[in-house]
């Protein structure tokens, strides 16, 4: 169910998957890639917030992800909000 109504126009949300190392001649800008993260931290729903910006940060950190997420495991081991 889509948490908002959709917009005239626009484009279905889609999911790529890919296998293997990535395409050297598709490089994305990191910085661009973790805008989606940014507008997904504001989502009315607490839970779909906060997958959805994590989900968008690991896609901007690329290779080192792995980074980002033991950062994210530690700050939330330690209790955190």
């Amino acid at each position: 169910m889509p948490s908002r109504p959709p917009v005239p126009g626009a484009a279905p949300d889609a999911l790529t998957v890919a296998l293997g190392p990535p395409d050297p001649s598709l490089r994305m800008s990191q910085p661009h890639l973790a805008l989606p993260a940014v507008s997904a931290a504001g989502e009315p729903n607490p839970l779909r917030a906060a997958v959805d910006a994590v989900y968008a940060a690991v896609a901007a950190y690329g290779e080192h992800h792995r980074v980002l997420l033991d950062e994210i495991r530690s700050f939330v081991e330690e209790g955190h909000p």
